[in-house]
């Protein structure tokens, strides 16, 4: 647990041009920047943001595993509720990287099944 905490702290509180610097791709831009994609094209923006998120929930879940610490239960959450918790983040923080939604979601996942926190 103390991997993800320690991540989300970093690059929730990250500047974006830092950001950049550890991640690439939407993550990496704002809310705001999300909502206006998602207003011009709602679906296309959803799927290719989701996808984004879902390959850096993976990606972190690969990095704790790798390390010997406790993962995310990325199926604890249905695809439907993953995009409305990204809806609303964003909605209730434009100003903030896409990115710190994505890691306050992995957050709200629970461990998987025997893993315990460190």
């Amino acid at each position: 647990m103390r991997s993800w905490c320690a991540a989300a702290a970093l690059l929730i509180t990250t500047s974006s041009v830092h950001a950049e610097a550890i991640a690439a791709g939407v993550g990496v831009r704002t809310c705001a920047q999300f909502a206006q994609d998602y207003k011009n094209n709602p679906t296309n923006a959803e799927t290719i943001y989701t996808n984004w998120a879902l390959g850096f929930l993976s990606g972190m879940n690969a990095a704790a595993d790798a390390f010997g610490n406790p993962r995310r239960d990325l199926e604890a959450m249905s695809a439907d509720n993953k995009k409305q918790f990204m809806r609303d983040y964003c909605d209730q923080h434009p100003l903030q990287l896409y990115l710190g939604g994505v890691l306050q979601l992995g957050l709200s996942l629970p461990l998987m099944r025997g893993d315990r926190p460190k």
